[in-house]
């Protein structure tokens, strides 16, 4: 952009090189040619203002005298001059008639790389400004010169493929401006080339382009075949090619359904049923796309749809896999299906599809089914006018109510009804009630489904709804959790909507904060947890409100008020994070790294370690300061003094307070050497994970044995001094037997912990010079005379070479 060209001088940069491309070296022409291509990539165009100057030095390099490889750059200059430079105010119009009989020359090239490139020129001429005429000759010449290339079979594929990519531009582009028997001629020979295994890709991309002209050029003479061949390429084993035609026979469709014959929608019906499958989920989207489009423009094929298209949808429904454009593409189809409420093919007929699903399925119904399935009655509902919907709804209630309904028929319906409250306003059918009883079931998943149910239909109902959830937790303690997870999901949709949504929330964040700020000192852990991540959620909305308030309750006297607060900010630095506000203020939050209560240091090294990962730059300040390294390595060290005893009857059993912020620091230092490598003293950095090699605890020393492997592959010379060090600790690992009496979880967790510990062995013998660490040399050696060690060397050894098994930098 603008801070590039002011950062390198561009108009002192042209001017150097336009002084040089009046040199007769035509090599110093073509490394010129070079420079240019770099400078326009990087600016993304930006030199309209020298092009005058420029194009008469290109004009001369693609003259019929000029070398082959200083054509060969002009023109991939001049390529690259049209594509960036289409969209500015530059007028080509003058330069097409100079560079015009040259460029032309250059198509019928012997050499075919001068001529491919010189096509593609031409492609994007039809698209520049450049003032374009009726039965300008230029146009007539350019066509006539593509289709001698397009009609020509004994010729390179990349001249064959630039040639169609062409011809299917000046179609699209310049159509109304060819002549009937132009077009006439053309089109058959873009078919053939369809037809060619060599060229179908790109004739399929080709006809795109056309269809999706604003032009409507007739294709009527090539529709139906065109259509018929598209459907052929959709049972081949290409995916590739899959893609292309799927895409083409969208956007021929869309334009020219009328001029297909109605048989060929049958045959594309059966070839799309078979690409609707949960292992290939773009297909799947790309067919039901297509589908739907179907179904838009030629709904005479709906009856084809419930045949082929519906029971293998209603099939993919009951996928957990299924989720993104597929799901969309999904939802789509059944709104248009329900809008064109064809006979057989009714609002009612397909929302009992959907839920015959789960009412009569023979198997469970996953959770993300179940989402999906929501997802699709809640698209059939907006599309179904007022009486269907009200129907809809009242009917989902009366069934809730029912006793003898089952629990994963509720489970669906209270997705479906919080899915419809999320687009209507749900606030007349008094839904509060059927939901806030599914709060007393006895299935878990029915009541996390109920939450978050109230918390979708207060997005659609909120003046009604967000009160009656912030009274009824302030007055409802066996329920507070389950309402704090309906306000979780208000706030989280109402934060994924940005502005919009912080408009709706504005004149209710005061209530909410309240509330929130008064339920921070919660008995109960999971509703803490639940309090800051929608603290952290208002935040994201309103940091110049809610942050601030956070920021108080840092220094509260209460551990648990602490511990909320600055656990909420790991809900706030987020994608959507503010960065300005957050930045003034996250000392204080991490200060709580010195905090006397366990409970507080495990929160703000949970948001630390969140931090770090989303967010870098926003700690890079903090670890430049004297403390935060200093107070994060010491969480690493064990402390006896934590270490507890509890009597179990007869038995004694010893409890680590310490054991979690230990495992949290860890995984601090090691997102820390991810995002911010060049922040860290590698020496002391390395001490602490050495002394964590010989934890009390297996999963700690695991932990240590993978950041050791991290650091011995950014900084080996730094671990290669500490090697003989490491060695002992690695031993005692790898040299432990199994008790007689172990049970077999106790053996797989110390194999597990013994294979890590050989992958750390592995890495580190391939640093440079780790012989000549002698200790660590005879270690390695002893492990050849050790069957058992030499196996699992051997085992781990091939895994590491193993593609994509290297160690990560």
């Amino acid at each position: 952009g603008s801070s590039v060209a002011r950062l390198l001088d561009v108009d002192k940069i042209v001017k150097a090189i336009s002084k040089q491309l009046k040199e007769k070296n035509f090599r110093t022409k073509e490394r010129c040619f070079e420079v240019l291509r770099e400078l326009i990539t990087i600016l993304d165009g930006g030199l309209q203002a020298y092009l005058p100057g420029l194009i008469p030095d290109l004009e001369k390099s693609v003259e019929k005298g000029a070398k082959a490889s200083l054509k060969i750059e002009a023109l991939l200059l001049l390529s690259l001059i049209l594509e960036k430079h289409k969209g500015s105010d530059f007028s080509f119009s003058a330069y097409v008639k100079r560079l015009g009989p040259s460029l032309l020359q250059c198509v019928g090239d012997s050499n075919y790389k001068i001529s491919a490139v010189a096509l593609k020129v031409c492609g994007k001429l039809t698209s520049c400004k450049a003032d374009w005429q009726a039965g300008d000759p230029f146009i007539g010449n350019m066509f006539q010169a593509t289709y001698s290339r397009l009609g020509s079979i004994d010729q390179d594929l990349e001249v064959k493929e630039s040639a169609i990519t062409t011809m299917g531009l000046l179609v699209a582009q310049l159509g109304d401006k060819l002549k009937p028997e132009q077009l006439a001629a053309c089109l058959p020979v873009l078919l053939e080339r369809l037809r060619n295994e060599t060229t179908r890709i790109t004739s399929l991309k080709a006809f795109a382009t056309i269809a999706n002209s604003p032009l409507s050029v007739d294709l009527s003479s090539v529709c139906s075949d065109a259509v018929l061949e598209c459907s052929t390429f959709l049972r081949k084993n290409d995916r590739a090619l899959k893609q292309a035609a799927l895409t083409s026979l969208n956007s021929v469709i869309t334009r020219y359904a009328g001029k297909i014959d109605q048989s060929l929608y049958e045959a594309v019906a059966r070839e799309l049923a078979g690409l609707i499958s949960e292992t290939e989920l773009h297909l799947t989207h790309l067919a039901l796309q297509l589908c739907e489009t179907i179904v838009r423009h030629a709904p005479a094929s709906i009856p084809l749809m419930q045949a082929h298209i519906l029971p293998r949808a209603t099939v993919l429904l009951q996928s957990s896999l299924l989720q993104g454009t597929a799901l969309g593409s999904a939802k789509r189809l059944f709104s248009t299906l329900a809008s064109a409420n064809a006979p057989g093919c009714t609002f009612s007929s397909l929302l009992d599809q959907l839920l015959d699903i789960v009412y009569r399925g023979s198997t469970t119904v996953t959770r993300q089914s179940t989402q999906s399935i929501a997802q699709c009655v809640s698209s059939l509902c907006s599309a179904a006018g007022p009486k269907a919907r009200e129907e809809t709804i009242r009917r989902f209630m009366r069934e809730l109510a029912d006793a003898a309904t089952g629990e994963h028929v509720k489970l669906l319906l209270l997705h479906c009804v919080g899915e419809i409250g999320k687009e209507e306003d749900l606030s007349a059918f008094a839904v509060e009630n059927v939901i806030v009883t599914s709060f007393k079931s006895s299935s878990e998943d029915t009541k996390s489904a109920a939450s978050h149910a109230l918390g979708s239909v207060a997005v659609g109902a909120m003046t009604k709804y967000l009160p009656y959830i912030l009274g009824e937790i302030q007055s409802q303690a066996e329920s507070r959790y389950l309402l704090l997870q309906s306000l979780r999901q208000l706030l989280t949709l109402k934060a994924a909507q940005g502005a919009a949504g912080a408009g709706q929330m504005a004149d209710h964040v005061s209530p909410v904060m309240s509330l929130l700020l008064a339920q921070c000192a919660a008995d109960e852990e999971g509703e803490r947890s639940m309090v800051a991540e929608c603290l952290g959620r208002l935040a994201v909305l309103f940091p110049s409100v809610v942050l601030p308030q956070l920021r108080t309750q840092v220094s509260s006297d209460n551990a648990f008020t602490r511990a909320t607060a600055v656990y909420a900010l790991k809900f706030t630095i987020t994608d959507h994070a503010p960065m300005a506000e957050l930045s003034s203020c996250i000392t204080d939050f991490l200060l709580l790294l010195k905090d006397t209560e366990v409970i507080v240091r495990r929160a703000a090294l949970t948001s630390l370690n969140s931090a770090t990962h989303n967010k870098p730059s926003l700690i890079r300040p903090v670890m430049a300061s004297d403390w935060l390294m200093p107070t994060l390595y010491g969480e690493t060290v064990y402390k006896k003094e934590m270490v507890r005893t509890v009597n179990l009857g007869p038995f004694q059993h010893k409890v680590d307070d310490g054991a979690e912020l230990r495992k949290l620091a860890l995984a601090c230092m090691d997102t820390l050497l991810d995002k911010c490598p060049d922040m860290l003293g590698t020496p002391a950095f390395l001490q602490h994970v050495q002394d964590r090699l010989s934890d009390e605890l297996d999963d700690i020393k695991q932990a240590a044995y993978q950041l050791l492997s991290k650091v011995a592959v950014r900084e080996p010379h730094c671990v290669r001094e500490v090697l003989d060090s490491i060695s002992e600790p690695l031993n005692i690992v790898l040299s432990k037997k199994p008790k007689e009496n172990a049970s077999p979880q106790d053996i797989e967790r110390q194999n597990d912990l013994q294979r890590t510990a050989m992958m750390t062995v592995v890495v580190l013998h391939r640093m440079e010079d780790s012989h000549t660490c002698l200790k660590f040399q005879q270690m390695f050696d002893g492990m050849q005379g050790d069957a058992k060690l030499r196996q699992l060397l051997e085992s781990v050894t091939a895994d590491s070479e193993a593609p994509g098994m290297q160690p990560a930098v």
